[in-house]
């Protein structure tokens, strides 16, 4: 059972899209580290390391500036452990940048309430409204077309 927040799985979905893009080869090892983010298996730690529980067991391997103590030396990208910290790392960046907000909806004039944070690359902003909690219907937007109202954490 996925123990992340709304926000936090939009993110991760986000940030995955982002991967699976540019690592074309390596989704199901995307998809195996996304499992253990959701999972609350990932803890990231103030030196930057993170410990990652495993998904199968008790075993425990410790992620440090992106080598894992794991024996899956044949990925490109890097093994499932160290990729699920890469994409916990993102995820908590951008939780912090992001913020509540509303869109307003040029077609009807409502507002629509959700989240919007910046892009990976800083280049645009992204939103999703508040009951898209698998990041179905994402959207870049403009800083106009929203009404900010603050950041997730408090």
């Amino acid at each position: 059972m996925p123990t992340t927040t709304a926000p936090e799985t939009l993110l991760l979905a986000y940030v995955a899209d982002q991967y699976r893009a540019t690592y074309r080869d390596e989704h199901a090892r995307i998809a195996r580290a996304v499992a253990l983010v959701e999972a609350g298996n990932v803890t990231l730690l103030p030196d930057g390391t993170a410990t990652v529980r495993s998904q199968k067991g008790q075993a425990t391997y410790t992620v440090a500036e992106g080598r894992c103590n794991c024996f899956d030396l044949t990925a490109k990208v890097a093994c499932k452990h160290a990729l699920a910290r890469t994409l916990a790392r993102k995820v908590a960046c951008l939780r912090r940048r992001a913020r509540y907000v509303a869109y307003l909806d040029a077609v009807t004039g409502e507002q629509v309430h959700g989240i919007a944070w910046p892009s990976l690359d800083g280049g645009s902003l992204w939103y999703a409204p508040d009951e898209d909690v698998y990041a179905e219907r994402l959207r870049t937007v403009r800083l106009e077309e929203l009404v900010l109202f603050g950041h997730l954490e408090a």
